[in-house]
């Protein structure tokens, strides 16, 4: 009973040494949210949007008094919405790639098509620019 007694009260009434320590992880928190929040690459606009709102909101909670738990929970929730952003964000970076994709195939398509067309009309306009065996005289050029 006595046990019970001591473990609660040091629960209630933290030492110098958890406090810390508690400090230093919510600064290590910030720290990395900060970092994650900085160095992530810029995808959809909606995605973006909602990532930065929840790195807004996670820092918030952050600024109340935490339990050890408490910043378990708030880096959890970090973790999780950057996961969520990268696969939203590797989507949209896929179906861009598709579309850049399916766009180079019609233009391929495009120039090989007008390149079969032009050829024999080349090989003609080629064969109309021999010069011929006998001499212009400057009169049937027209300036």
């Amino acid at each position: 009973m006595i046990s019970i007694k001591r473990f609660l009260d040091q629960r209630r009434n933290p030492s110098a040494a958890e406090r810390d320590m508690l400090a230093a992880l919510t600064q290590m928190g910030r720290m990395l949210l900060d970092g994650m929040a900085r160095t992530v690459v810029h995808g959809r606009e909606t995605d973006w949007n909602t990532l930065h709102q929840t790195f807004g909101e996670i820092a918030q909670r952050m600024e109340a008094p935490q339990s050890t738990l408490g910043l378990l929970s708030i880096s959890s929730d970090a973790v999780e919405a950057l996961e969520t952003y990268c696969q939203e964000t590797s989507e949209y970076f896929r179906e861009g790639k598709e579309q850049m994709r399916s766009m180079v195939a019609m233009l391929t398509a495009t120039v090989g098509d007008l390149s079969d067309k032009r050829t024999p009309r080349w090989r003609v306009c080629k064969r109309s620019r021999r010069p011929s065996n006998r001499p212009r005289s400057s009169a049937t050029f027209k300036i």
